[in-house]
């Protein structure tokens, strides 16, 4: 039996729109088995979120707490997380603190637009082959615009050969699974160890009209929310 997990999903506890029980729940309808919350630089969304899903088992969803860390050279996520990693790291010092907690180091949307680097560093994307990552993330469909930087992400991949990860980067829970990683079993410990032997695959699904159009609409209100204030971005 194979099963989708969805490995990079924001909450309204960074720059995302819903709650994380809002997640689990169109998780559960998504048919998504597992699903990593990652909101910038805390874990608090992604801890609500595996409290709920545990208590409400019927709902067939497992929750890895999980981060997206700001890095000089970029974001990195972090997967199977126990505690918060401050950002502001380089890359290697954030992967290591990762390793240190048992958890996974993904490389996210190396080639988008936005990759988070600052200013004078190079991009974790250009230093992934000296980076001990435990996979790369070759469909990040966080916009229709994206194909392209997967593509890229996609070839580098051919001869780097990291872990196949598929994602949505989901800020608006209708856009879960939008992009996800297929594998075999259930559960989250079938899935890290698909990650580790390099049997996952990443797929996505086509973006429609009306998907172009509640992107447009609904991340004009993300990012008022998330830079003007209005959500908890300040609660870590």
């Amino acid at each position: 039996m194979k099963s989708k997990a969805d490995l990079h999903i924001h909450t309204y506890f960074s720059d995302g729109l819903d709650s994380p029980e809002q997640i689990v729940k169109t998780a559960s309808i998504k048919e998504l088995a597992v699903i990593a919350i990652c909101d910038h630089n805390r874990i608090k969304g992604a801890q609500k979120a595996q409290e709920f899903a545990q208590a409400h088992p019927y709902l067939g969803v497992e929750v890895i707490v999980g981060e997206e860390i700001t890095t000089v050279n970029g974001h990195i996520l972090g997967l199977f997380l126990k505690e918060r990693i401050k950002p502001g790291l380089t890359a290697e010092e954030t992967i290591e603190k990762i390793h240190q907690q048992k958890g996974l180091a993904i490389l996210p949307h190396p080639f988008h637009f936005y990759i988070g680097k600052k200013r004078g560093h190079v991009s974790a994307g250009k230093l992934m082959d000296r980076l001990p990552i435990d996979g790369l993330e070759v469909i990040c469909n966080s916009s229709a615009a994206s194909w392209w930087a997967n593509m890229k992400a996609a070839l580098k991949n051919a001869s780097s050969m990291h872990t196949a990860i598929g994602s949505s980067d989901a800020h608006d829970a209708h856009f879960l699974g939008h992009g996800y990683t297929l594998f075999a079993g259930r559960t989250a410990a079938d899935l890290r160890l698909a990650i580790e032997m390099k049997k996952c695959t990443a797929h996505y699904h086509f973006w429609s009209l009306s998907d172009l159009y509640r992107y447009l609409h609904t991340g004009i209100q993300n990012l008022a929310k998330y830079y003007l204030g209005s959500g908890k971005r300040a609660e870590l």
